[in-house]
């Protein structure tokens, strides 16, 4: 017989000891039930089909040939492997990863510094650049040039606010994004397959299907920035990925629902969080709901978000070398140019619109998501490991260190863009920063599954070998990126703090 509602904690690592329960009962597996459900692959989805899919994708196939797709098969898979883990640690404890990663030996004094650093070395004022481009480029009839500065800062201001406001309402935070995400998603899919359908002859879609399987092929002399961009923002991208195990947990999936989650400012209310995450003892009755809660996992991050990731990339790509003549080398906003000009031959100016309206909506996505997505963890981190920041600062209310960090953020981002005239190629760099929270989160994720989760609800073996195959591979396209950004000193400073990592982490493994 089952102990409900136990007192006993257990122990783990460094933070505060998991509280004891049972695992809630997950619903029942009707359409209506799934659909309800899926939440977090729908958001994961929306802010993946961005600089990726709309810049760095088609740059990258007009530029060198559709072969280089290949990267996004692997990363993807690379990636949804480690979303299923990420996902594994929130439904087991109700805790974000980067929480979980500040568990491991020695502690959050080492480990919440360092994902800190590395969620605000993720974090780009180029996403309300990008947009904000789209956006100035529906008013112009053209893509914005240098004495449009003014009009393209007004509009990345407008669209900063926008992230806030969106985030500033409603019962759950997560559930707002959810919602954006469908109509996004919808509208962003639906536009690409019409104007494919309608303007890519049959012999591109083939060919941009077959480069998606020319595994190895990486063309003589691409650029390694581009390359790691690529691989890095194929899938979600870095800390994006992450993210998915917060969302999991803040839409109630396994013992989320024992935590608690972040309620708007405005229409929401205060919502008692746990400072700890709670687990389950892997009884007969509790190990049934975990695989029942599992099935939904697999349906949210197979048929959501990795078909998504697949083919929001796939028609993205396809628009662009089906409309550019290859080996074209292009600005990442002659792209969209390019596309809206033949679109218009069409349509007229309504065809410039539409083409630039995929375009602000996709990269919004990504701003929208990524900055919530920010300050979610850095939120959590704080709220978790710091009992200080719970108590004399939030007094209890997570929403206040939340939109504390929000604001800070966005205020960020708005100076920059009226101080700064912000390069595009700024995403590039963030997007290689991606691979380097990849190599980071696959060794610590591997440390936190192997320490702490029951053996009865560890991954199959298959997860892990591609998990470990994930570290290598990010590790080879940040080193190239790091090499031919910063030189030999960049190379050999990120080695040598991959190489710290390992070592840390491999203690950690060790000790009891």
């Amino acid at each position: 017989m089952e102990n409900r509602g136990s007192p006993e904690k257990i122990k783990a690592g460094f933070l505060e000891p998991w509280r004891v329960n049972n695992l809630p009962e997950p619903p029942k597996p009707t359409l209506v039930n799934v659909l309800k459900t899926i939440g977090p692959g729908v958001i994961v989805l929306m802010l993946s089909i961005g600089s990726g899919e709309w810049l760095i994708g088609p740059k990258s196939a007009v530029e060198w040939g559709t072969t280089v797709l290949w990267i996004c098969t692997v990363s993807s898979i690379f990636q949804i492997m480690l979303n299923f883990s990420f996902a594994r640690y929130a439904l087991y404890c109700g805790e974000g990863v980067c929480v979980g990663f500040s568990r491991i030996w020695p502690g959050p004094k080492l480990w919440a510094l360092i994902w800190s650093a590395l969620l605000v070395l993720s974090v780009s004022p180029g996403w309300a650049a990008a947009s904000a481009t789209a956006l100035a480029a529906i008013i112009l009839g053209r893509i914005p040039e240098a004495g449009d500065l003014n009009l393209v800062n007004t509009a990345g201001i407008i669209l900063t606010l926008l992230v806030l406001f969106l985030c500033s309402f409603g019962r759950s935070i997560e559930r707002n994004l959810e919602k954006v995400g469908w109509i996004i998603v919808s509208f962003i899919v639906g536009s690409l397959i019409v104007l494919n359908v309608v303007l890519v002859a049959p012999r591109y879609w083939i060919q941009t299907l077959e480069g998606f399987f020319s595994f190895g092929s990486i063309p003589e002399g691409m650029d390694p920035v581009l390359l790691g961009s690529f691989a890095g923002y194929a899938g979600a991208g870095g800390f994006l990925n992450t993210v998915v195990s917060n969302w999991m947990k803040d839409k109630g999936f396994g013992m989320g629902s024992k935590v608690g989650h972040v309620s708007g400012l405005i229409g929401g209310e205060k919502v008692s969080i746990s400072s700890t995450g709670w687990v389950f003892r892997p009884t007969e009755g509790n190990l049934r709901r975990w695989r029942a809660w599992w099935r939904f996992v697999l349906i949210d991050q197979w048929l959501i978000t990795w078909l998504g990731w697949m083919i929001g990339m796939y028609l993205c790509v396809l628009l662009a070398v089906g409309l550019i003549p290859p080996g074209t080398i292009i600005e990442p906003w002659a792209c969209a140019a390019y596309q809206g000009q033949a679109v218009s031959r069409f349509l007229g100016y309504a065809g410039w619109i539409w083409v630039m309206a995929i375009g602000t909506w996709t990269l919004f996505s990504t701003q929208l998501g990524a900055t919530e997505s920010f300050v979610r963890q850095i939120t959590d981190i704080l709220w978790n490991c710091s009992k200080w920041m719970r108590e004399k600062i939030c007094r209890g209310d997570i929403r206040r260190i939340y939109y504390l960090i929000f604001v800070g953020i966005v205020f960020y981002f708005i100076v920059s863009i009226l101080v700064v005239r912000l390069p595009l190629w700024l995403i590039y760099i963030v997007a290689n920063m991606a691979n380097v929270v990849f190599v980071v989160s696959a060794i610590q994720i591997l440390v936190l599954t192997y320490k702490y989760i029951p053996r009865e609800i560890k991954p199959p073996l298959y997860e892990t070998i591609l998990v470990f195959a994930s570290i290598p591979f990010y590790w080879y396209f940040s080193a190239s990126a790091f090499r031919r950004t910063f030189g030999q000193i960049g190379f050999y400073g990120l080695n040598l703090f991959y190489i710290t990592i390992i070592i840390l982490n491999l203690i950690a493994l060790k000790k009891k």
